[in-house]
Parts: C-alpha cells; sequence; structure tokens
C-alpha cells in the first residue's frame, strides 16, 4: 500500500474502521469512504492526504485535532450525518483547506472558532442544518470565502455586518429559510458578490431604497417565492452590471416608474405570478440590452404596445394569463 495514491470505499457498510491503517500509506491523496454507517472518526495521519469524503455516513460528532496529521488537506466533505456538535478545535492545522461541507447535519449554531485555522477556505456548505441567525461578524476569520450556501435551514435574523469581513466573496445562497426583511447593512462589506440567492424565504413589504448598493458587480438577484409587494425607485441602485433579476412569485402591485434606470446590462427580468396591474408607469428605457421579460400571471388589463419601443435587445415577452 506504499504507493497507493487513491482509495475509493464508498457504498459499503462500514460501521468502524482503523484509522490508524492508512498511516503508511505515505501517497495516499485520495480517500472516500462516503455511503457507509461509519459512527465514530479517529484521527488521521496521512501527510499526503488532500481529498476526504465521510459523505452520508452516521457520525455525530467532530472532536478536537482530528485532522492534526492530514495537514495538507484541500477538501473535505462531512455532509449528510448527524453531526450535532463540532469542536473548536476541530479543524486546526487545516490552513491548506479550500472546501468544507457541513451540509445535511443537525448543527444548530455557528462556531466562528471553527474557522479560525481555515486561512485557505473559499467554499463553505452549510445548508440544510438548523441554524437561526447569523450574528455580526460570523465569518470573519475566512476572509476569503468566495462561495457560502446556507439554503434551507431556519435562519429568521441576519444581524448588520454578518459579512462585513468576506469583501471576496462572490456567491451567496440563502434559498428556503425565514428571512423577513432585508436592510442594506446586512449585506456591507460584500464588494465583489455577484450571485444573491434569497428565494422561498419570507421576505415582506417593500423593498427599500438602497438595499443592494453595497454590491457594485451583482450580477444575478433571485428572490422568488416570497412576500414582496413594492420596489422602490432606488431598489437597486448601484447595480449597474446586473444581468439577471428574478421576483416572479411575489405580491408585486406597485414598482417605481424608473426603478430599472441603471440596470443597462440586464438580460433577464421576471415578473412573472405578481399582482401588476398595469404597466404604463413603470419605465423600461434604460433596458437597452433585455433580451426576456415574464410579466405573466399578473392583473394587466391594459398594454400600450409602445413600452417595447426601448428594448432593441428583446427577444422573448410573456404575457399569458392575464385579463387583457
Amino acid at each position: 500500500m506504499l504507493k497507493l495514491e487513491k482509495l475509493h470505499a464508498s457504498d459499503n457498510h462500514i460501521t468502524d474502521l482503523d484509522w490508524n491503517a492508512f498511516t503508511t500509506s505515505s501517497f495516499l491523496s485520495i480517500l472516500d469512504l462516503s455511503n457507509n454507517q461509519i459512527l465514530d472518526l479517529g484521527p488521521l495521519n496521512v501527510s499526503s492526504m488532500k481529498h476526504l469524503m465521510l459523505k452520508n455516513n452516521s457520525i455525530d460528532s467532530v472532536t478536537e485535532f482530528l485532522f492534526v496529521g492530514v495537514p495538507l488537506l484541500e477538501d473535505l466533505d462531512l455532509s449528510d450525518n448527524n453531526i450535532e456538535d463540532v469542536n473548536a478545535n476541530a479543524f486546526a492545522s487545516l490552513g491548506h483547506l479550500l472546501s468544507l461541507n457541513l451540509s445535511a447535519n443537525a448543527l444548530k449554531e455557528i462556531n466562528p472558532s471553527w474557522f479560525v485555522p481555515l486561512s485557505s477556505l473559499r467554499v463553505l456548505h452549510l445548508q440544510r442544518n438548523f441554524f437561526k441567525s447569523l450574528p455580526q461578524e460570523t465569518f470573519d476569520t475566512v476572509g476569503r470565502l468566495q462561495t457560502l450556501t446556507l439554503d434551507y435551514n431556519k435562519i429568521s435574523v441576519v444581524e448588520a455586518d454578518a459579512f462585513v469581513d468576506n469583501g471576496y466573496l462572490s456567491t451567496l445562497s440563502m434559498r428556503g429559510n425565514r428571512l423577513t426583511n432585508l436592510t442594506r447593512l446586512q449585506f456591507r462589506g460584500l464588494r465583489k458578490l455577484k450571485y444573491l440567492y434569497l428565494e422561498g424565504n419570507a421576505i415582506s413589504g417593500s423593498l427599500e431604497n438602497d438595499i443592494f448598493s453595497e454590491m457594485p458587480e451583482m450580477l444575478s438577484i433571485y428572490l422568488q417565492n416570497n412576500l414582496i409587494n413594492s420596489i422602490y425607485r432606488y431598489t437597486f441602485y448601484n447595480l449597474d452590471a446586473l444581468e439577471i433579476l428574478d421576483v416572479s412569485y411575489n405580491e408585486i402591485n406597485y414598482i417605481a416608474s424608473w426603478a430599472f434606470l441603471e440596470q443597462k446590462n440586464l438580460r433577464e427580468l421576471n415578473l412573472a405570478h405578481n399582482g401588476l396591474r398595469t404597466l404604463p408607469g413603470i419605465r423600461f428605457e434604460g433596458l437597452s440590452k433585455l433580451e426576456f421579460i415574464d410579466l405573466s400571471s399578473n392583473r394587466i388589463k391594459r398594454l400600450r404596445p409602445s413600452f417595447i419601443n426601448y428594448m432593441d435587445s428583446i427577444k422573448f415577452i410573456k404575457l399569458g394569463n392575464n385579463p387583457l
């Protein structure tokens, strides 16, 4: 086994392992033990290991200093287990880790101490747990994080400056949580964010002015399946680069006349399944690159053909299921 580089032992019925069995494998870089019935983790001592997959086992805790013997680890997948507790020092020595997956476990709180050693972390998956809130500076020790997924938790509170030190984050996904409102301070610091997924929450009322103004590089915003009823003049202020905006399946009955004035790069606009009754007040002059607009399943009774006059690139308009 001295020259073994990859070991795939997934989809078996392994429950216990002698973790010392791998110490003689000085070339082992990939170990896949996914889809087994492993109950406990033991300390690994394989200095060459870079990828460790333990997805879909029966692990319920991650104790301290488990990974000290794998200092070059880049990818750690602990998803789909029963993990309720992660020791503050669980990931000590993992300064080379690029991707950490703790999704689909039973975690209730995020401990910022977990991430202190993870100075190289780029991708963090925390979806499908039981988190209820994101306190201030939750992720301040992983300042180079680029992708963060928090989908399908129970998050109802995102405190101001929760992401203030995450200036490299490009993708933030919080689908299927319990958010009821959005504020500009929640997103402060996300200067390089490009993709924001907030669909399937309970965001209600108006999208206030300047909510997204701290994110000038934003390309796509997904807000469908919420309870939003109004979009104001400066809701999307400073989003000159925006290409895709989806606010379908809400309760929108008011959009300010110049709400999309700055979105000169917008290609897709989805307003389907809302409560819009008329469009004359909504100005589309700035949308010269718009290719797709969905206005289906609203309450629009009257539509002037001239509303597309300034859409030089329009290819597809959906107007079905309106009382036209």
